[in-house]
């Protein structure tokens, strides 16, 4: 999946290539480029391992530089299907 992040005031917008398929959700996590999660099929990545719901609207906050880690997993065993990231840019003041 593509992964693009583009500035807004206050942090950045989210966007995805697709929507998530039939019983997927959309989880992210923000990271520094050096801590990145390492995520293959079935990887769990559920909130108690600080996943998070990705907002309808994509807008989340991080600092410029970081990496927006996006998956798509099951509602079901939150087991991740597909991945992508993107480098996070500078918030808008």
């Amino acid at each position: 999946m593509e992964v693009k992040a583009a500035a807004r005031s206050g942090g950045q917008t989210v966007t995805v290539s697709a929507a998530p398929g039939t019983g997927l959700q959309r989880r992210y996590m923000v990271t520094d480029a050096d801590k990145t999660p390492n995520v293959s099929y079935d990887t769990v990545v559920d909130l108690a391992s600080g996943w998070a719901a990705l907002p309808d609207t994509g807008e989340i906050a991080g600092a410029e530089g970081q990496i927006v880690t996006v998956v798509d997993n099951t509602t079901q065993g939150a087991k991740a299907r597909a991945l992508g990231t993107a480098i996070l840019p500078a918030p808008l003041a």
